[in-house]
Parts: structure tokens; C-alpha cells; sequence
């Protein structure tokens, strides 16, 4: 069955718990705390996305990357499993104040290993991914962090 309201991520997650949508992607860093806890007392299944399908996924939202969920990420899911996924994103207007986000940008940057202790995906908080995923014009708070570590961004 598809589900072709919107909802939040709650509204998604209960609609799957009580039997009136069949699966559902959460769009959140791997380990998600709420299909930890699905996995803990229901078996489930992460189903990979075929590559015909994420070319056409990847084509329609660039802002989307191939991502690998790691083997052993939830109870029962021992393989590797593709799938799509996008980065986060901080988003804010272009006059909200340049020093702000360059410390802002530089925090994020220079302790994400203090982020990864909160949750894995802290780590990807790095210069590697800076513009991954990124479809709007950087602020120019950002730009100028990066360029200092030799970066150029949009």
C-alpha cells in the first residue's frame, strides 16, 4: 500500500506500527532510535533499493546520495542494504549575522567528534561533505570557514 499523504515522522511510524501503511523511510542518520526499538520487538526487514530505482530516485532528487546501511545496523539485517539518503542541512537567511555562522559552521566542523558520541551521524559533520547533497547558495558566515581550510563553495 502506498501512502501518499505526508506526514511527520511520528505519524509515519504509527501509521506502520498499526498495520495502515507497509513500509516507510525514515529520513534520519543510521542507527534510527525508533527502528532500533521496532527491531527490538518485531522482525523487520530493510529492503535495498534495485539500481534501476535509485537512478531514477537520484535523477528526480539531486540533493539525494547513495548510501550503504552498515550490516548489523538494526536486529536481523546482517547484510548491507543500499539505499538513498540525504545529508543535513543547516538553513538559515543570508543576513543572519556572518561571525554567528562562521563560528556556527566552524563548530560543527571542528567537533564532530564530540557530535558522533551523541549519534553517529555526527561524524559525517566533516570537510568531506561539505557541499554533499547542498542545493542552495552557502552563507557567506560558511564561505568564508571554508575557504580558510581551502575549500570553495557555492
Amino acid at each position: 500500500m502506498l501512502y501518499p499523504f505526508r506526514r511527520t515522522f511520528s505519524e509515519t511510524f504509527n501509521a506502520f506500527l498499526y498495520g495502515t501503511v507497509d513500509a516507510f523511510n525514515p529520513p534520519a542518520g543510521v542507527p534510527i532510535s525508533t527502528v532500533l526499538d521496532l527491531a527490538s520487538t518485531h522482525d523487520i526487514r530493510i529492503l535495498p533499493i534495485e539500481e534501476k530505482q535509485m537512478e531514477i530516485i537520484l535523477k528526480e532528487n539531486p540533493y539525494w546520495n547513495r548510501e550503504i546501511i552498515p550490516a548489523n545496523a538494526y536486529r536481523g539485517q546482517t547484510q548491507e542494504v543500499p539505499t538513498f539518503a540525504y545529508y543535513t542541512v543547516i538553513v538559515t537567511y543570508q543576513g543572519m549575522d556572518e561571525k554567528m555562522i562562521y563560528d556556527i559552521t566552524k563548530l560543527l566542523i571542528e567537533k564532530n567528534d564530540e557530535l558522533a558520541k551523541v549519534h553517529p551521524v555526527g561524524k559525517e559533520f566533516n570537510l568531506k561533505n561539505v557541499s554533499k547533497g547542498v542545493a542552495s547558495p552557502f552563507h557567506t558566515g560558511a564561505k568564508k570557514y571554508y575557504a580558510e581550510k581551502g575549500l570553495t563553495v557555492r
